[in-house]
């Protein structure tokens, strides 16, 4: 957490377009207290800390819209550092962003695949990148026998919907490379 509000300050901070006002009375401070997390619709300036309340925030939907605003913010993140004219201003800020990131992101992307997306991106290749979250339309919500509350894929419909999503559409380029 402590990296990702790093790397939203360390670009200046974030424009997030908020479909609807958020209010949660509850949400949960390091202490394992409580507060209010209020952020009105509309199109907000978000500093890293409440970028991540934002992003974490549990009472006010369900995990579903949870996972939309992550992928917001990310896409936020992404705007944020590619636009015009940021590249200069977050040279002399490198080393420190690449440091923030190397501690605080993981994943098992081979470096062959990471390097193909990265070359991929562009100002033009940005407005391509679409955004799915599989939710209940795409399954049957329900209970684990360990008692966890899951989301049982209907494989067809997540078929379908993945299909459709990877399908390259306008100037979007087809990654050949396995995302594995």
């Amino acid at each position: 957490f402590d990296g990702f509000r790093e790397i939203v300050d360390l670009i200046g901070g974030i424009d997030v377009d908020i479909p609807t006002t958020v209010h949660d009375e509850k949400y949960p401070t390091i202490d394992y207290g409580v507060e209010t997390f209020h952020l009105d619709a509309g199109l907000q300036h978000l500093d890293g800390a409440t970028a991540l309340k934002y992003a974490r925030t549990r009472n006010i939907d369900d995990d579903y819209s949870r996972s939309r605003r992550q992928q917001d913010i990310i896409r936020a993140i992404v705007d944020k550092a590619f636009s015009a004219g940021m590249i200069p201003q977050l040279l002399p800020r490198a080393p420190q962003l690449l440091m923030t990131m190397q501690n605080s992101v993981q994943t098992d992307i081979p470096m062959p695949v990471a390097l193909k997306l990265a070359g991929l991106v562009n100002g033009a290749s940005l407005k391509e990148i679409r955004q799915l979250v599989l939710d209940k339309r795409f399954g049957e919500e329900t209970y684990s026998t360990e008692g966890a509350w899951i989301l049982v894929p209907d494989r067809a419909k997540v078929r379908t919907a993945l299909e459709d999503f990877f399908r390259p559409t306008g100037n979007a380029t087809a990654i050949s490379a396995p995302l594995t």
